[in-house]
């Protein structure tokens, strides 16, 4: 992320004694390594759960020693606050620990943890390796000669992330935690990071990756990210994101569901408009201007057939976001949420049926309209709008929607004396027959008397007939 007006002097930094770097099997352990051996580190510990029986391993090994440092991997759980004593009091005395690099962390696959089988333990695994593990660090680490401690968080702990709130909280804590120490005179620097090209960090799954690069957050060059952490460690700031981002598209879709000011204040990124498409005045929003032809000639429909066709039109446009080969998935009452749809596959959405329609929508369109039946109503409207055509609907769609309407009212309000005289009016009027008798006072003044009377003045009533 870029820092208007430069940055703070930096002091050259190279590692001295031992360096030991957590998650020490993953692909940001491995960049960090040879970074770290390319400065001169003499001694470098790799600690993972699996240790030298990590995938890759000893290849990683003749790569470093090949770079003149000693390498060594341990076995060990960072979790395990006992187990991680025991590898920090083993330290040599003659290369002392002076660099720790926590990369270790776990990302939770699924979307909505909340509605798993066992949300407790999914957080709790997210949370042991990340903010767990960096306590643990902070805590066994206050004998030991430390001049750099850097840790490996998340942009996801600052802005946020779709279904992966634990991981963002872990993150989150890391940087908290680089404040903490730096208030207490102690070093730390925490790195939001953005998504690393070539396997590293923690996507490696084609589709979180195209989701990302939708959401505006492109895949970092690594060798720019080690660029990029040198700075970090030589500068003097305790916290920053480091990131590769398309401001106008992140912005775009941050800013979807409603506007957030975290970001406003960057002179790259880009606001929505004032009229809620997510592009600046003037800009194409993914839309065409004005309704198509293809836009004309349904809301030429009669009205009695416009909704339908148009919800056809919508049920196609998810299919195809959601890569679904039919529409039969989609169904047209279910919220666009419980489809899989979020903010990322709404622009898509808008942006399809933008050029289907010509119509120009809104970045907010799956959140105030949130289903495809929804949606599909509201494009009837517009498009009406938009054409000039007759947007109501034929006599017995209306009278379905006031029966439903009456449904869902409430009884007292259903009850009134006006509704009854009223709908007995329209019955007259469009009944085609004679008019309705009215009801009879003493009938009505009967019916009063059963509905208030107690059991015994039932019991005489029945006894007086």
């Amino acid at each position: 992320m870029p820092r208007p007006g430069g940055g703070p002097a930096r002091r050259p930094w190279r590692p001295t004694g031992t360096a030991l770097i957590t998650g020490g099997s993953g692909a940001l352990a491995a960049h960090t390594a040879r970074w770290l051996a390319g400065l001169g580190a003499p001694r470098i510990v790799l600690l993972s759960r699996r240790g030298a029986d990590a995938p890759d391993a000893e290849g990683l090994r003749a790569e470093l020693e090949k770079l003149g440092a000693q390498v060594e991997f341990v076995a060990c759980d960072i979790a395990d606050r006992a187990a991680l004593a025991g590898v920090l009091d083993a330290m040599p005395e003659d290369q002392p620990l002076t660099t720790v690099v926590h990369t270790a962390g776990v990302l939770d696959e699924g979307k909505f943890v909340a509605e798993s089988a066992n949300p407790l333990s999914r957080l709790s695994r997210v949370m042991a390796a990340k903010a767990g593990g960096a306590a643990h660090l902070h805590e066994l680490l206050q004998g030991h000669p430390v001049e750099t401690f850097l840790l490996f968080s998340s942009a996801a702990g600052v802005w946020g992330t779709l279904g992966q709130a634990g991981y963002a909280a872990a993150n989150a804590y890391l940087d908290g935690l680089a404040q903490h120490r730096r208030a207490a005179g102690l070093p730390a620097t925490s790195i939001a990071w953005g998504a690393w090209a070539g396997g590293g960090g923690m996507l490696s799954d084609r589709d979180a990756i195209a989701w990302l690069g939708g959401s505006g957050m492109r895949l970092m060059d690594p060798a720019a990210a080690v660029a990029a952490m040198q700075r970090m460690v030589e500068g003097d700031e305790p916290v920053a994101v480091v990131a590769d981002v398309d401001w106008p598209r992140f912005s775009e879709v941050y800013n979807a569901a409603r506007p957030r000011p975290l970001i406003s204040g960057l002179t790259a990124a880009e606001a929505p408009g004032e009229d809620g498409t997510g592009a600046p005045d003037g800009a194409d929003p993914g839309t065409a201007q004005g309704p198509t032809e293809a836009a004309r000639r349904l809301a030429g429909l009669p009205p009695a057939r416009r909704e339908a066709a148009v919800l056809d039109v919508v049920r196609e446009a998810v299919a195809g976001v959601l890569g679904h080969g039919t529409v039969e998935e989609i169904d047209p009452e279910r919220s666009f949420r419980e489809l899989g749809l979020e903010s990322v596959a709404g622009l898509e959405l808008r942006n399809r049926l933008g050029s289907a329609t010509g119509l120009r929508l809104t970045t907010t369109m799956i959140f105030d309209h949130p289903s495809p039946l929804a949606l599909a109503r509201h494009l009837v409207e517009r498009l009406a709008e938009e054409t000039g055509a007759v947007s109501v609907t034929s006599p017995l769609d209306a009278l379905e929607r006031l029966a439903h309407a009456l449904a869902s009212a409430p009884p007292e309000a259903r009850a009134g004396e006006e509704i009854t005289r009223r709908l007995r009016q329209l019955a007259e009027q469009y009944g085609g027959g004679s008019p309705l008798p009215a009801p009879e006072p003493e009938a009505d003044a009967a019916s009063s008397r059963i509905e208030s009377a107690s059991d015994d003045e039932i019991f005489a009533i029945i006894d007086s007939h």
